[in-house]
């Protein structure tokens, strides 16, 4: 007792059917794994910043002179300008952090920004926030700082304001909306009733 040929086409539809299905859902899985390797990133870095903090009394980024190991000196051209200076900085502090992770895809990078001043009197470099691009819409964004935490901190607040309000670096923009699939990270105390 033989298959017939329509029999035969009709299984080799159903797999490949059935094959394309979970080609989708393991490429959906990879994403959302990759997600979760983004926020565990941050917030590895978010615990190596509260080391230097600890050390220093400010997040990298100080532009004035500072006895700190690992604190940027002189001017505002030695802050970390990007993910791998910031990687540096901390490696450079001695903190016991002998790695900040990447992120996984290679065309994305994590974004470092550093309130460099404040009101008047206020210590520089006591904000900060950290930033990823996720693939998936993660159940992350829930807790994750958005523009309503900056606007509070920053008030009166506008996208084109954060050169008055001395965020570095200030390009990229910060993207913290509530739109699109951006992982903000930060010192919430400080948006949130701190100095």
């Amino acid at each position: 007792m033989g298959f017939t040929l329509v029999e035969m086409l009709i299984v080799v539809v159903i797999l490949g059917i059935i094959s394309s299905i979970m080609l989708t859902s393991f490429a959906d899985v990879r994403k959302g794994a990759r997600d979760d390797r983004r926020i565990a990133d941050l917030r590895q870095a978010q615990q190596a910043l509260q080391l230097f903090y600890l050390k220093c009394g400010f997040y990298p980024g100080r532009y004035e002179n500072n006895n700190c190991l690992g604190g940027t000196l002189a001017d505002s051209a030695n802050n970390p300008a990007d993910w791998s200076d910031l990687r540096q900085i901390l490696k450079d502090a001695r903190i016991g952090v002998d790695e900040i992770p990447n992120d996984p895809g290679a065309a994305n990078s994590y974004q470092y920004y550093v309130q460099l001043a404040g009101p008047s009197g206020t210590p520089k470099a006591q904000c900060y926030v950290l930033t990823a691009d996720l693939e998936t819409d993660h159940r992350a964004f829930k807790g994750d700082l958005d523009m309503l935490d900056l606007e509070q901190k920053l008030a009166p607040f506008s996208a084109s304001d954060l050169a008055t309000k001395n965020m570095y670096p200030l390009t990229p923009a910060i993207d913290c909306a509530d739109t699109g699939r951006h992982y903000c990270l930060g010192n919430v105390e400080c948006f949130h009733g701190g100095p």
